[in-house]
């Protein structure tokens, strides 16, 4: 009874199998994801903007001002996140030419010569063919992380913008007395920290 190598062992059916599962479910959790990132930064994107023009025409203050740049800050976040999901979302098609991708040379003939191809390929080229497919699908599993990761720094920060635009936009409906002593306090506050 012979021992198989390493090699042979990574290049097995059930490695490949279990790899091409993994990596796709990877790429259609992380495409989830980024729809439903991309739909709340939608949203926020809206409900900011209307935000952002209503303190813009109504009030005024070093409160309201805070709050315009808050907000503004905020949507500029939310339209990076918005950009980072689409790059995320939209095809990430890489041209192969092997026997998996539906691109390929091998599926633009007729079916009968398609399975003409596959029938007379020896193993060791089919096994190249699905390990090729697999590291490609681990490029563009790698590319959709990457721009998702991005997109959830730029909407965290941006829903912390939008918490600071939304509690200046509060101080700045109070009477102008309460605007000094908010200013005071704090100022104070910093004092005592030093």
């Amino acid at each position: 009874m012979s021992e198989t190598s390493p090699a042979s062992d990574l290049s097995h059916p059930d490695y490949v199998t279990v790899e091409q599962h993994v990596l796709q479910d990877n790429i259609n959790l992380v495409d989830a994801k980024s729809g439903i990132l991309m739909a709340i930064s939608g949203g926020l994107i809206a409900r900011d903007l209307d935000k952002f023009f209503e303190m813009a025409t109504s009030r005024s203050g070093i409160a309201a001002t805070t709050s315009l740049i808050f907000y503004g800050a905020a949507l500029v976040g939310f339209f990076l996140t918005g950009y980072f999901t689409w790059f995320v979302l939209r095809p990430r098609l890489i041209k192969t030419n092997d026997y998996v991708y539906w691109g390929s040379d091998a599926f633009l003939g007729s079916e009968a010569n398609y399975i003409d191809i596959v029938s007379t390929a020896s193993p060791g080229e089919l096994r190249r063919h699905f390990l090729h497919h697999i590291y490609v699908l681990a490029v563009v599993c790698r590319k959709k992380f990457t721009f998702f990761v991005r997109a959830m720094q730029a909407a965290e920060i941006s829903l912390l913008l939008t918490l600071a635009a939304e509690i200046t936009r509060y101080i700045s409906y109070a009477p102008p007395d309460i605007h000094t002593r908010i200013v005071n306090a704090f100022v104070s506050l910093v004092h005592h920290l030093h």
